[in-house]
C-alpha cells in the first residue's frame, strides 16, 4: 500500500502567499503575515531597487524597495524570496540570451544578497511559452509560478510551470476559502496558493481586504503555513523516498523527517487517517 504525502506534523493542507515586484508595501504586508503567523514569498526584481535618496512624484503608488531595506525585510522568517527577473520584461518578447540573463543574473544577485540558493521564479507579466520553460529549467529554476488561476487547491503535478489558486482580488476567493477549509482529508494534499501585488492594497484601498483573508485562514488545525521554497523543497524530498516492491516499507534518504498518510476515511473504510513519519536515514515498515 503506497502512502501519500503529508506536510510537516501530518498536516494535509497548506496555505501560502506570493507577491511580486519587491515594492515598499511589502513591509506593511509582512507585518500582517507576522500578526497572523503566516508566510509568504516575495518575488524580487533585483535591478529595480532604489537608493535611500530616490524620490517619486507625489501620489506614486508603485515604489520599489530601498536597497538597504531589502535584506533586513525579506530575511524575516515569515518571508521567502524568489526571482522575478532583473528588470521585469515580458519573457516571450526576449531572445533566449536575454531570457537567460534576466533569470540567471536575478538568481545570482539574490543568492549573493541572501546567502542561500534561490530556485523559484514568478513569471513577470504572465506570458510564457515552451522556450521560457526550457530556458528557466536550464537556469536552475525548479518551480515557476504563472498568473493563470485554477480556482482549486489540488497540489500541482508539475512545478515548472505551475498555476496558482487565484489572486487575492479574485471574486472566486470568497467561495474558495470556505471550500478549502471544509475539504476532507483525501489521498493527495491540498495547497491554497494566493498571489498578487502589495501595491494594489494601497492603490485599491485593499488593506482591510487582505487582512480579512489572512484572518479567515489563520490558526487552522491541520494547515501548514509555509513559503514556496519550504513547500516545494519538502515535496521534492518526498519524491526521493525509496519504496519496497511490496509497498510495505519506505526508506528516507533525505535530511528531513517526512510524513505520510493513508488517505483517511473513504467508501471502503470509515477509520480516520493514520499518519506516519519516517526519520532521516531510517526505514519505516507498515
Amino acid at each position: 500500500m503506497r502512502l501519500h504525502m503529508r506536510y510537516p506534523g501530518g498536516c494535509y493542507k497548506a496555505v501560502t502567499f506570493s507577491f511580486d515586484d519587491g515594492v515598499q508595501q511589502d513591509m506593511r504586508f509582512l507585518e500582517l503575515l507576522k500578526k497572523y503567523d503566516m508566510k509568504g514569498t516575495f518575488n524580487l526584481n533585483s535591478g529595480r531597487f532604489i537608493t535611500r535618496d530616490h524620490t517619486y512624484p507625489e501620489g506614486t503608488v508603485w515604489r520599489a524597495m530601498v536597497d538597504e531595506d531589502v535584506v533586513p525585510t525579506y530575511s524575516d522568517p515569515h518571508a521567502g524570496v524568489a526571482c522575478h527577473t532583473v528588470s521585469h520584461p515580458t519573457l516571450t518578447r526576449c531572445t533566449e540570451a536575454e531570457m537567460a540573463y534576466q533569470m540567471l543574473e536575478d538568481r545570482r544577485r539574490l543568492e549573493r544578497l541572501f546567502g542561500r540558493l534561490i530556485t523559484g521564479l514568478a513569471i513577470p507579466n504572465g506570458p510564457y511559452d515552451d522556450t521560457v520553460v526550457r530556458v528557466a529549467k536550464a537556469c536552475g529554476i525548479t518551480y515557476m509560478r504563472t498568473v493563470r488561476p485554477t480556482h482549486d487547491f489540488q497540489f500541482p503535478q508539475e512545478l515548472c510551470p505551475f498555476d496558482p489558486t487565484c489572486s487575492y482580488n479574485d471574486p472566486a476567493l470568497e467561495e474558495i476559502i470556505p471550500r478549502f477549509l471544509a475539504a476532507p482529508c483525501q489521498k493527495e494534499p491540498y495547497l491554497l496558493y494566493i498571489w498578487g501585488h502589495t501595491y494594489s492594497f494601497e492603490e485599491l484601498g485593499h488593506w482591510d481586504k487582505i487582512e480579512g483573508i489572512l484572518r479567515s485562514l489563520a490558526h487552522q488545525e491541520g494547515v501548514w503555513y509555509a513559503t514556496d521554497a519550504e513547500i516545494f523543497d519538502y515535496a521534492s524530498k518526498f519524491e526521493m523516498l525509496e519504496w519496497s516492491d511490496d509497498g510495505h516499507a519506505v526508506y528516507n534518504p533525505t535530511d528531513t523527517p517526512l510524513y505520510m498518510g493513508n488517505g483517511g476515511p473513504n467508501r471502503w473504510s470509515k477509520r480516520p487517517e493514520t499518519v506516519r513519519c519516517v526519520a532521516p536515514g531510517e526505514t519505516l515498515y507498515y
